[in-house]
C-alpha cells in the first residue's frame, strides 16, 4: 500500500469511522453530524463494509479515486441502504453496526504467482463480467491464492478456473482497512 495511507493517524481514521457512522445516522434521521471531520485531503478508491452480530450486513465500494470525504460518505449510504443483497439498514440496527473501510491502491495487473494472499484484493475480468474480493476475505477464509482466485471468478459468475484463460484479466489491489472497534 502507498506508504501515505499506512501513515494515516489514529485520530483522521477513527474521524472517517465517524463520518460514515454520521452519514448513515444522519439518513435514518437519528443523528446530526459534527460541523467539521478531520478528513486527509487525497482521492482514493474505498469499501464501507457493515456488519451486524458479526455478520455482514452491507459492502460497496469504488475502485474509482475519488476525494475520501466523497467517496466515504457516497459509500456509507450505498453499503447501508443499497446493497442489493439486503433490505436497507432499519433505525433498530443503527447502535449495532460495526463499520470497516478499507481504502485501496489502484488495481494493477497481475500475473497469478505475483498475488500475495492477505496483502492483495483481486479484482478479475473476463468480457463484461467482473469479480472483486478485497483482501480480508481471504485471509477470513484461510484462502490459498487458488482459492482466492476461484472465489473470485465465481463472484463474477464465472468458471471458477476462469483465471487461467489467456483473456481474463486479473488485477491486485492493495488496501488500508480501517475497523471500528465500537460497534
Amino acid at each position: 500500500m502507498s506508504s501515505h495511507l499506512g501513515s494515516l493517524p489514529h485520530h483522521q481514521q477513527q474521524e472517517m469511522l465517524q463520518l460514515v457512522r454520521d452519514t448513515i445516522g444522519q439518513e435514518l434521521k437519528l443523528v446530526s453530524p459534527k460541523a467539521h471531520y478531520d478528513i486527509p485531503a487525497m482521492e482514493s478508491g474505498l469499501f464501507v463494509t457493515l456488519t451486524l452480530e458479526g455478520q455482514l450486513r452491507g459492502c460497496i465500494g469504488t475502485f474509482l479515486p475519488q476525494p475520501l470525504r466523497e467517496n466515504l460518505t457516497s459509500m456509507a449510504c450505498a453499503a447501508a441502504f443499497g446493497d442489493y443483497r439486503f433490505k436497507p439498514l432499519q433505525a433498530t440496527e443503527f447502535e449495532m453496526i460495526a463499520i470497516e473501510v478499507t481504502v485501496l491502491a489502484p488495481p494493477k495487473p497481475v500475473g497469478i504467482d505475483d498475488i500475495v494472499v492477505g496483502r492483495h484484493g483481486l479484482m478479475v475480468s473476463l468480457g463484461s463480467q467482473r469479480g472483486v474480493l478485497l483482501p480480508q476475505v481471504a485471509i477470513e477464509h484461510q484462502w490459498s491464492r487458488e482459492e482466492f482466485l476461484s472465489f473470485t471468478c465465481i463472484k463474477a459468475g464465472l468458471p471458477k478456473e476462469a483465471y487461467r484463460s489467456p483473456d481474463c484479466t486479473i488485477e491486485a489491489v492493495e488496501a488500508f482497512i480501517i475497523k471500528d472497534v465500537t460497534g
